[in-house]
């Protein structure tokens, strides 16, 4: 039978799982920055060790008969449980563990299987329903593509866009159905603040925004991609996208990887023109009963 364990801290939780998410970087490119963050908080002193809060959040990992890794898990909020890869059964163990330690769960993100696996144990345990949030699926590029030539430059941001790139992110995580807004927001302060936040300009004036969500030791993740309404079809985003990738690799990352939304087929045939190939599939699930309609309010993702 599988067995879940948690870690009493983001330092034993790398010591048990980083050999795992360093063979594959762009699959557990999320799990990798979650380690990068929380190993932060624990050198800060907040990391909640020993806490029993049932919204807490916790490092985990599901492990298989025969003593081998299946999945690493978390829960940093505002996000879900998260679970990179796994098993169908594994996961299905890791809700009766969970349940049973007293973690709420109250959604995920994972592969589309194991969110079935995941609805199914939910729904046995308290007759709670699933919704599915967020489709999404996990690209990876380790060759850049041209697209055709647009006028414009790629442009780091500075502080002095701070304005307007907070704007373009609210209008960004609203078109995309992503939430808590609020912590949407935080997230773009990031990169701004480390130089890792580009404009596309055109005579002067932005008209299309990227960024880099997180790194790894061989890989990059591009996130944050927008270009308003007025300035759209014009191919600003594919320019900014292809010169931002080229951009870490030719500063040594193996590999670019984003994520895009299924519903989206756009964004997933501009990408692909661009050299990026899919790798996985994600779904965020949310479950709520039929009397309250729902937990917690929005949507969200990594």
């Amino acid at each position: 039978m599988p067995r879940f364990q948690e870690f009493e801290s983001p330092t034993a939780f790398l010591k048990a799982v980083g050999t795992t998410l360093e063979a594959d970087e762009c699959l557990h490119c999320v799990a990798i920055d979650v380690v990068q963050r929380t190993l932060l908080r624990e050198s800060n002193g907040e990391w909640p060790t020993g806490s029993k809060e049932p919204d807490r959040d916790f490092l985990g990992a599901i492990w298989r008969d025969d003593g081998q890794l299946d999945a690493p898990v978390w829960r940093t909020a505002p996000y879900p449980i998260g679970i990179s890869g796994g098993s169908e059964e594994g996961v299905a163990h890791l809700v009766q563990a969970l349940h049973g330690v007293g973690i709420a769960i109250r959604g995920a993100i994972c592969s589309p299987q194991n969110a079935a696996a995941i609805a199914r144990e939910v729904s046995a345990i308290d007759g709670r329903e699933t919704e599915i949030m967020v489709a999404q699926r996990l690209f990876r590029l380790d060759e850049v593509i041209a697209p055709r030539a647009t006028p414009g430059a790629m442009v780091p941001a500075t502080r002095a866009d701070a304005a307007l790139a907070h704007q373009w992110a609210h209008r960004f995580s609203a078109e995309a159905g992503l939430a808590p807004a609020s912590a949407r927001l935080a997230d773009i302060a990031n990169p701004l603040d480390r130089g890792e936040l580009w404009f596309w300009i055109v005579d002067g004036e932005p008209v299309a925004m990227a960024g880099c969500m997180r790194q790894s030791p061989k890989g990059a993740s591009i996130s944050w991609v927008f270009t308003p309404r007025a300035h759209r079809r014009n191919g600003y985003a594919s320019s900014l996208v292809a010169a931002l990738s080229q951009h870490f690799l030719d500063r040594g990352k193996d590999f670019c990887c984003l994520f895009t939304d299924l519903d989206n087929p756009t964004s997933n045939r501009t990408y692909q023109a661009l050299g990026y190939r899919p790798v996985a599939d994600l779904q965020r699930v949310q479950f709520h009963s039929l009397r309250s309609g729902g937990e917690g309010g929005g949507r969200g993702t990594d």
